[in-house]
This record gives C-alpha cells, sequence and structure tokens, in this order.
C-alpha cells in the first residue's frame, strides 16, 4: 500500500483533500492548507474490480480509518461527500479518469454515476460532485517521500474517451504507515 496527498488543479498544490469537522455534512471533507503536508491518502484497489478504489485514510479526531464516499440520507442529492467507516458501499467505489494534462485524474464513484466527478467550491473548498469540466475536478496524486524514497508503480486508470482501462506509471512512495493503514483497512474491507 501507498499514500499519497490529493490535490487539485484549482488550488494547486498548497491545499489537499482533508475532513472537515466544521462542515454542515457529518464527517464532511474539503480541501485546506497543506500544513505540515496535509492529510495521507491510501488507495487501495477493491476485489471485485482492480480498476476501481477505495480512498481511504486515517481520520485524525477519531484515528479510525475512513474512505472517501458520498453522505446518503435517502434524497435524491448525491454531491455531497464525505469521510465514512470502509466497506463495500457504491460511493466508495472511485475510478480514476486520466486527462489531458499529465498527472491529473478525475474521480468518479459507482453511486453517484457516470459523469459526476470529485470537485470543490470556489468559496468553501468544499468538497461535492459535479457535472460538465472545471478546474476543481482535476486532481494530482502526489507521492509521499519517505526512508525508503519515492518509486514509481502501476495505477490501473480509465480512460473515458476510449472507454477502456489501461496502466499508467505513477510516481508514489511507500512506508509503514501506508503498510499499516492498507493492513488496518483490509480486513475492514475484507
Amino acid at each position: 500500500m501507498t499514500t499519497q496527498y490529493l490535490t487539485n488543479s484549482y488550488l494547486g498544490p498548497a491545499y489537499s483533500l482533508q475532513p472537515n469537522h466544521s462542515s454542515s455534512i457529518p464527517s464532511g471533507v474539503h480541501c485546506a492548507p497543506s500544513r505540515n503536508g496535509g492529510l495521507l491518502w491510501t488507495l487501495v484497489p477493491t476485489p471485485e474490480d482492480p480498476t476501481k478504489f477505495n480512498i481511504c485514510t486515517t481520520d485524525p479526531q477519531s484515528r479510525q480509518p475512513k474512505c472517501l464516499d458520498i453522505y446518503n440520507d435517502n434524497s435524491s442529492d448525491r454531491t455531497r461527500v464525505r469521510l465514512a467507516d470502509p466497506g463495500h458501499y457504491a460511493g466508495q467505489m472511485w475510478t480514476l479518469i486520466s486527462q489531458r494534462e499529465p498527472g491529473y485524474f478525475k474521480l468518479s464513484n459507482d453511486w453517484t454515476g457516470e459523469g459526476w466527478y470529485l470537485d470543490t467550491y470556489s468559496d468553501s473548498y468544499e468538497a461535492f460532485m459535479s457535472q460538465g469540466d472545471a478546474t476543481g475536478q482535476y486532481w494530482a496524486i502526489q507521492g509521499v517521500g519517505s526512508g525508503s524514497g519515492a518509486h514509481t508503480v502501476p495505477v490501473q486508470t480509465y480512460d473515458d474517451n476510449h472507454h477502456h482501462c489501461y496502466d499508467q506509471a505513477g510516481k508514489i512512495a511507500g512506508g509503514a504507515a501506508a503498510g499499516y493503514l492498507g493492513k488496518k483497512l483490509w480486513k475492514k474491507l475484507t
């Protein structure tokens, strides 16, 4: 397992995806200044489909593993992003869609459906799902340096224009924290 920061093109590398404990959405998520590096995320391939990932982290307050999910309050609104306990839920099955801009991906999930992508509001920087093509939808997965150094690993991605999957090498780094988080998540997911 490897750990990464998630940043988008709109806000740049100085802001990364993190929990927003003051959000109106329980366990909401937003982009915030990446002080001390920001929150580390692990992409865990789903057992059913290796082209889909649970995007998970350890919540700094609860110190429990959490995964990027869509808030489901039984309404028709499927745009609100949150952190949730790991599980085999459609809102936690994310697809990375390569973009023309090198190193950037759009992130979609099975719950929200095709054509909806992870984005951030321009004023609050809160994460939400949107349609169309906006700079907030372009996400960089930035590797984390460790004692073992960064290394290149294949990341399975989906090409929206050609409707096929392929391996794209990404610069990502491993480390003890990634292994620990990965083992905890895998136990919860299996």
